[in-house]
């Protein structure tokens, strides 16, 4: 029997889980758009499922934009807000309001300066997801976007400070990642996105117009009608459903990127939630689906399969599963602890409940042949390294990190889902033991 402790990948949904969805899709087949009986069934479905995702995540049901995955998520809250200032296309209102008029009021005056006075701006970090880095680095290539990459510290992590302090007049884009798939660090979205909050609608905090409340090197030239303008975006695929929502949702953040399968759902499936007022340029058209905001056929067994996961979350048992994944996580780690072939990459306090991540530092095996003979002894796991033209790429998370190439190279990724059990912990460390001696 296979040990799976890859979840980080994709966590398999459970066979009471798809019997529960094709319940669901049985009650109606149809297409959610047909206005027939079973196709306002499925619209019910789709519906249901979207309020649950709002729930869980704090935005109104008509902010969750079902996508294909969090890949495609992340690239409309990327260049898709890239687009709508550079002139690409024409945006797509969330929501068309009263309530939005202030925002996108602010958003369109701060656009025609941009164009005007200087190249648009945004910032990350140097650990982000390749579907937030690359697509903002091949805008930057082109001429398209200024971009700051912020370097993390040897554990991974990036200062509230320094984000501050990256800003410009002519910023409109801030993504940062809730939780690294790689090694499990947990990024600062919530005090980011409270001080954001803070200076849009109340003017205080780091934000301040007054020198002392300041954080040091933030830019005097950022105006409140700047910062209303900003889009704020939160990679959240690693992170829903193993954090709580109080943990790293807040007010100031304008969209979050979603994924089903890595929690147990269906692939194939991701949601962007993006707050009411804001927009983006669609990357693909051809229907009014999801309010003119992702043109196609809504993947129904997809969104009832995240709506499911979305709805158990409100219960503790959920809750108390992530603790127990989070448990096993440490035991693992507290039996590894005293090998000398092992150095860690995820650092210690406050990471992903699921995640552990190594390098192998061993004089003869390599992090692939760790791999390899756990694959032979039934243990699923993976590197952290990326495989490109056959060849082993070190990983850039860990170089970002510090990490030698060979030390990113060499990592182990072991991440739990809610149904590893602790005897399956315990026999995989067991073999990781003998592996790594």
């Amino acid at each position: 029997m296979k040990i799976y402790l890859d979840h980080n990948a994709t966590s398999p949904a459970s066979g009471d889980h798809l019997s529960r969805v094709f319940h669901v899709l049985a009650r109606g087949p149809g297409n959610p758009s047909s206005p027939h009986a079973a196709g306002r069934e499925a619209s019910v479905a789709l519906t249901m499922a979207r309020r649950e995702i709002a729930r869980q995540t704090g935005f109104d049901p008509g902010d969750v934009i079902f996508v294909s995955g969090g890949t495609e998520a992340n690239n409309l809250a990327t260049s898709g807000v890239v687009a709508l200032y550079t002139g690409a296309g024409a945006g797509v209102d969330a929501e068309s309001s009263a309530e939005s008029s202030a925002e996108s009021s602010a958003e369109s005056s701060a656009e025609s300066r941009v164009s005007a006075a200087a190249l648009l701006h945004a910032v990350t970090t140097s650990i982000e997801h390749p579907s937030i880095l690359e697509p903002l680095r091949a805008l930057e290539a082109v001429g398209s976007l200024a971009l700051t990459v912020l370097p993390v510290d040897a554990e991974g992590r990036v200062a509230v400070c320094d984000v501050f302090a990256a800003l410009r007049p002519e910023t409109r884009l801030v993504t940062l990642m809730a939780a690294n798939n790689e090694t499990g660090v947990l990024l600062p979205v919530r005090a980011f996105g409270d001080a954001l909050h803070e200076a849009r609608w109340k003017g205080t905090g780091a934000f301040s117009d007054r020198t002392e409340e300041r954080p040091e090197g933030l830019r005097v030239e950022i105006t409140r009608e700047t910062l209303r303008a900003l889009h704020f975006h939160v990679d959240g695929v690693q992170a829903f459903g193993k954090l709580r929502e109080a943990d790293w949702i807040s007010l100031g953040v304008d969209s979050v990127s979603l994924c089903a399968h890595k929690i147990g759902g269906l692939p194939g499936l991701g949601a962007l939630c993006l707050r009411r007022g804001r927009r983006y340029v669609p990357s693909q058209r051809g229907g009014a689906q999801e309010k003119n905001r992702r043109a196609g056929t809504e993947n129904l067994a997809g969104i009832v399969s995240l709506g499911l996961l979305a709805s158990q979350m409100s219960a503790p048992a959920w809750w108390d599963r992530v603790a127990a994944a989070r448990a096993l996580v440490s035991e693992l780690r507290a039996g590894l602890d005293d090998l000398p072939s092992i150095l860690w990459n995820t650092p210690r306090g406050d990471t992903l409940p699921t995640t552990l991540n190594f390098s192998v530092v061993h004089p003869t095996r390599s992090g692939e042949d760790v791999l390899m003979e756990l694959d032979m002894r039934g243990v699923c796991a993976s590197s952290g390294s990326a495989c490109s033209s056959g060849a082993n790429q070190p990983s850039q998370v860990l170089l970002a990190l510090g990490r030698s190439q060979r030390q990113a190279r060499d990592a182990i990724r072991i991440s739990v889902g809610l149904p590893t059990t602790s005897a399956e912990i315990r026999e995989a460390l067991g073999l990781l033991r003998v592996v790594l001696t």
